[in-house]
């Protein structure tokens, strides 16, 4: 079962139906309110695109009635046959992967750039650079990016709850790019601690967007501050693709 409830407004973010999928919120004998002191300090919620996020009992306005997963599905299919479904109604994972040869170039010169700015060698793959730990990560990765980046391998329990297949991690250039203009309030320290936080010691391991990013995983270290690390298991891929980090505050 899954409990829907409802997120307050706070600053510019508008008030936002929910399903609780993760931690318990209990309410007051007579019904009235959420017991926020008795109910789990830290939950992880799905709006109604299939979006997870962690936040904490003091967001929530209102707790609903339990439904069934398959109650809840039926809700997200609703939601995307009545149009919200971004990029002209499609909700596949339909993305234009480049095409390339099989597997990762490791540190050769790239003989030339992918169509997202990533550099390749001849046969069109990636070329990468690995690193040995998170330190070898530099500023510059996450400032001015001009390499692809293969992390150290998983632990074995979190590379088998992420379903990553053994795959080497990868962070391409182009994703440097993208997170750094996306979170700006980022810096580079912040950045490797993230990573290394849910990465390599996570406390929830999930799905993203479970209907129109089957493929995607989140890793969460849970704090004060909640490290939050999205990840792309594409199966016909030769890696898996790290796509995003940033802080999560409950």
């Amino acid at each position: 079962m899954v409990v829907p409830a409802r997120i307050a407004a706070i600053g510019y973010a508008p008030a936002e139906d929910v399903y609780i999928v993760s931690g318990e919120v209990r309410m007051q004998p007579d019904g009235s309110a959420i017991d926020r002191g008795n109910s789990d300090s830290f939950i992880v919620v799905c709006d109604s695109e299939g979006n997870y996020h962690a936040t904490s009992p003091e967001r929530l306005e209102s707790v609903g009635e339990a439904v069934t997963p398959e109650q809840w599905a039926q809700t997200l299919e609703n939601n995307e046959n009545t149009g919200n479904t971004g990029n002209n109604g499609n909700t596949g994972n339909n993305s234009v992967e480049p095409t390339r040869g099989e597997g990762l170039a490791q540190g050769e010169e790239p003989a030339g750039y992918d169509v997202q700015g990533n550099p390749v060698d001849g046969q069109g793959r990636l070329v990468v650079e690995s690193v040995g730990a998170m330190d070898e990560i530099t500023d510059g990765d996450f400032e001015a990016p001009t390499r692809n980046v293969q992390l150290p391998d998983l632990p074995e329990n979190v590379a088998a709850a992420i379903g990553s297949g053994g795959k080497p991690i990868v962070i391409k250039k182009s994703v440097f790019e993208k997170n750094r203009d996306n979170h700006p309030e980022i810096d580079a320290a912040e950045s490797r601690s993230i990573l290394e936080r849910a990465l390599y010691n996570p406390d929830l391991v999930g799905s993203v967007q479970a209907r129109r990013r089957p493929d995607y995983r989140v890793a969460i270290q849970t704090g004060d501050r909640n490290a939050v690390v999205v990840l792309d298991i594409y199966e016909s891929k030769d890696n898996t693709e790290i796509v995003g980090w940033r802080w999560s505050w409950g």
